[in-house]
């Protein structure tokens, strides 16, 4: 059975106060393995870098072009065109960094009444795919990656996180 292992770390202090921060993490990553439409036929881990908003600008200006924080960046070792050429490793396969402020992920949780852990858990799932080479640019595309979204939540007993959220905030 293929999994994903998370090596997460927070280097803000503001993560400290959130329960089970790292083991919510690591659930919803070992959903996405068990969960995905193509199973994986590899092992993988990724990092998860719990951080806040000048990380997460620098980050978005630097790699993206874009002057502001945002809730989750992903970073993908891998084009998706590469990613099949990766079945059946033997060795575990890097595939890419997620990084997540502090700052509008508490404040999203709050805008839609969702615990914080259960928030962190969409905002991972939605960065794994980013690096399984899910994309959400074109709206064919970001059905597709939001229906598996609201799988894998509710696979984990979590609610469906674009349920009440206006279109376009998410």
């Amino acid at each position: 059975m293929s999994s994903i292992k998370l090596f997460c770390q927070a280097d803000l202090a503001s993560w400290q106060g959130v329960p089970g921060l790292y083991p919510s993490a690591r659930r919803a990553a070992r959903a996405v393995a068990a969960g995905l439409p193509r199973p994986l036929t590899f092992s993988a881990s990724a990092t998860v870098l719990f951080s806040g908003n000048a990380t997460l600008r620098r980050l978005n200006r630097a790699f993206r072009g874009v002057d502001r924080p945002t809730n989750v960046l992903s970073f993908p070792q891998f084009g998706s065109d590469e990613l099949p050429r990766l079945a059946g490793s033997t060795k575990t396969v890097f595939l890419g960094d997620i990084a997540l402020s502090y700052q509008i992920v508490t404040a999203e949780a709050r805008r839609d009444a969702m615990p914080m852990g259960e928030h962190v858990s969409h905002l991972v799932i939605h960065g794994l795919l980013h690096l399984l080479g899910y994309d959400h640019v074109k709206s064919r595309d970001a059905a597709v990656m939001e229906g598996l979204e609201r799988d894998l939540m509710k696979n984990l007993g979590l609610s469906d996180p674009y349920a009440s959220v206006p279109k376009g905030k998410k």
